[in-house]
C-alpha cells in the first residue's frame, strides 16, 4: 500500500520506486494507493513523468486520493480516475491521539499539535 502527502510529488531520484513502486511493476502482489495526497494545486507532472506513472500504475488495483481536486488532475494527465476517500488520519479513533506522546494539548483542550 502507498500512502504519503508526498506520493504525486517528484522529490528526489527515487521517485517512482517510493510513490509508484517501480521496483515491484511485475510482481505479482495486490497494490494500491490509498487517500494519498496530490499536495499542491498545480499538476507537475512532464510528459516523460505521466507515461512512467502510467506504466506503474497499471498494475495498481485501486488509487485513490483525499482531495476532492485530485481526481480531475489524475483523470486528466494519467487517464485514471482514482476514488474519492477519507485522509487516513481521520480512520483513526480520537483515543489514540489522546493516548500519544507526540502531541501535547493546549489548556482549551479544542486543539492538536
Amino acid at each position: 500500500m502507498v500512502n504519503s502527502d508526498q506520493t504525486w510529488r517528484k522529490f528526489s531520484n527515487t521517485f517512482y520506486d517510493n510513490a509508484f513502486l517501480y521496483f515491484a511493476k511485475s510482481w505479482k502482489v495486490v497494490k494500491f494507493i490509498y487517500g494519498a495526497s496530490l499536495g499542491y494545486r498545480k499538476w507537475k507532472f512532464n510528459k516523460l513523468d505521466e507515461e512512467i506513472a502510467k506504466d506503474c500504475l497499471k498494475s495498481f488495483r485501486g488509487i485513490s486520493v483525499r482531495e476532492n481536486g485530485a481526481i480531475n488532475k489524475i483523470q486528466k494527465h494519467l487517464g485514471i480516475r482514482p476514488s474519492f476517500v477519507l485522509d487516513p488520519t481521520f480512520l483513526i479513533d480520537k483515543k489514540y491521539y489522546l493516548n500519544t506522546n507526540f502531541f501535547f494539548f493546549y489548556e482549551s483542550k479544542k486543539y492538536i499539535f
